[in-house]
């Protein structure tokens, strides 16, 4: 029973705490996401500025110290006779040795430089800042021509991922810039390390799982670098836009800044910039498992909350069942003391909230009510049965002088038989034995008609023929539970005021008869009867202290002591014709 009212309580106290949780960590992630969402633009704009800054560091940088290389015009004449001839003059191999060294100052001071060339339109040559001049022909190094070649005369700049050999197999992926020369048709090409230039991208990535592109105006990805579990976006993404918008696709790419797109690699938030004066574009792609794993965090959070929320509730849960079941074992330990008839303590002060006061101080004034009232009633009844027992006794005597005065008047007769007087000895001493029994003990019904019939003989002595008594009893009746003479005063009433008074033969009615739950009662006679004047004042007399006769105030009072008002005794009665008499009792079996 514990276990049931235990785990029911864990069911209400957890859905009680679980709906609003669950609601309120439902508006919560709904608002987190959007935060998340807010939070992971902002961090992908915040690395494609930084990218923006570090690789126009990066340009601006190299291009501007070639520039004023470039643009001198004795340096420019030196280099255009160097890589068309194949002698030079004095002033031009200082010329060449000065350049040589600002080529290599240039890549000694920027790390990420690999190498530095110079060419002008139509040479077999060109210049490095490796290894001076270069036949094309015979250099490990040629593909940059060919990428410079397709670049379409009207642009000034381009960029181009491509790959150094510098045998033995080892190749040397590079970024090759190219910047056209100021003063004459050639250009120069800066060839930026890919992998240092990604390990620069890499310390300008703010979160985690996050990639970095650089993106040509063609497409292609000049540089990539990720952080996290892998690569969140898609090298080939970029191709796929250019195939599928044409020139516009710079235009659509920059469109879709901010937004979350579907790739190969899974769903991706875009964050996009751009260099505008070599159309470069960087590009934060910015996995959606980093939004999945704040929202695992927040799921996390939850089920800790939860888990604390669990053990809360089955803390509460046994904490009230344990005090519900305490005070239930106090109530039936009060309620037992109080079945005993043991007076109710109060209960002590160790309540420990208002309604356990409440509640044992209406226990206990109810019980101590139910005490008092238990106390009352026993009483009461204690002095009822007294009063009963002394209307009992009280009639015993007055039936007694009655027939002993009766054979009085017997043995006086002229011509009173022996016999005759044996008989009513004998009636009376059997009668005697009845009357003097103990008064509490009930009879039943077909023992008080035989002790009836017996005064009956008595009184047939000394009223001879003057009435004729007759008896309807239901059999069914016979054995009820019933007290001792409740008959013989109504019959004693109806000989000695109805047909004592009357002056022709009289009949005396007995009837017993069973009514539902309950035996009618009745003596009926055919005597002198009553008018209503004198019917009232008998009525009155029932319930006087002080009423004169004692046969029916005596039978009315046992009656309403024993069976309440509802059996009080009940007269009808017309001068002339006769009175009758009756009352209800309860039909109780007689227990053996």
């Amino acid at each position: 029973m514990k276990k049931k009212f235990f785990f029911k309580r864990v069911a209400i106290y957890l859905g009680m705490m679980l709906l609003p949780m669950t609601l309120l960590f439902t508006a919560f992630c709904v608002l987190n996401l959007r935060t998340i969402d807010r939070d992971l633009k902002r961090q992908g704009r915040q690395t494609v500025d930084a990218v923006d800054v570090n690789f126009d560091l990066v340009l601006s940088n190299v291009l501007y110290q070639n520039d004023l290389l470039t643009s001198t015009t004795r340096m420019n004449l030196s280099l255009k006779r160097i890589l068309s001839q194949s002698e030079m003059a004095y002033g031009d191999a200082v010329n060449i040795d000065s350049l040589l060294a600002i080529l290599r100052s240039i890549k000694d001071s920027h790390e990420y430089v690999e190498s530095i060339y110079l060419y002008t339109d139509g040479a077999a040559r060109y210049f490095s800042s490796d290894k001076g001049i270069h036949t094309i022909d015979e250099s490990t190094d040629s593909s940059w021509l060919d990428v410079y070649r397709e670049i379409a005369k009207d642009s000034s700049s381009y960029i181009a991922p491509r790959e150094i050999s510098l045998g033995a197999d080892q190749v040397v992926p590079v970024l090759s810039i190219y910047k056209r020369l100021l003063l004459q048709k050639g250009c120069i090409v800066v060839n930026i390390d890919v992998a240092k230039l990604e390990e620069i991208l890499a310390k300008q990535i703010s979160g985690h799982e996050e990639t970095v592109y650089l993106v040509n105006r063609d497409g292609d990805v000049l540089a990539e670098q990720s952080a996290g579990s892998g690569k969140n976006g898609d090298r080939e993404y970029f191709a796929r836009l250019k195939e599928q918008y044409g020139d516009g696709w710079q235009e659509h790419l920059k469109g879709m800044d901010g937004t979350w797109v579907r790739t190969q690699n899974g769903t991706c938030l875009l964050s996009v910039g751009s260099y505008d004066a070599m159309e470069v574009y960087y590009v934060s792609a910015i996995s959606s498992k980093a939004r999945t794993e704040s929202i695992f965090a927040m799921l996390q959070s939850f089920l800790a909350f939860l888990v604390l929320d669990l053990c809360v509730v089955v803390f509460l849960a046994y904490l009230t069942t344990k005090r519900s079941f305490d005070q239930i074992s106090y109530m039936i330990s009060v309620f037992n003391e109080a079945e005993k008839g043991l007076p109710v303590a109060k209960p002590e002060n160790s309540n420990r909230d208002e309604y356990d006061v409440i509640m044992n101080n209406i226990i206990y004034l109810f019980l101590n009510t139910n005490h008092l009232n238990a106390q009352l009633k026993e009483n009461e009844y204690k002095r009822e049965h007294a009063e009963m027992m002394a209307l009992q006794l009280q009639i015993n005597p007055h039936f007694l002088f009655n027939t002993l005065q009766t054979v009085d008047m017997e043995v006086r007769k002229q011509g009173a038989s022996p016999e005759e007087i044996s008989t009513v000895i004998r009636c009376v001493s059997d009668i005697l034995k009845y009357a003097l029994s103990d008064p509490g003990e009930p009879v039943t019904v077909e023992e008080e008609i035989q002790y009836l019939k017996k005064y009956a003989a008595i009184q047939k002595f000394r009223f001879g023929d003057q009435f004729i008594i007759y008896y309807e009893v239901d059999d069914e009746v016979m054995d009820a539970a019933v007290f001792r003479l409740f008959l013989q005063p109504l019959v004693e009433n109806s000989l000695l005021h109805g047909i004592r008074g009357s002056k022709q033969k009289g009949y005396v009615k007995v009837s017993i008869q069973k009514r539902g739950e309950r035996l009618r009662c009745c003596v009926m006679d055919t005597g002198a009867g009553m008018t209503g004047e004198e019917k009232a004042g008998l009525e009155s007399r029932f319930s006087s202290d002080d009423a004169g006769g004692i046969g029916l105030a005596n039978l009315y009072r046992r009656l309403v002591l024993r069976y309440g008002e509802d059996s009080a005794l009940r007269v009808w009665s017309k001068k002339g014709m006769g009175t009758a008499v009756s009352f209800y009792i309860p039909c109780e079996k007689m227990k053996v």
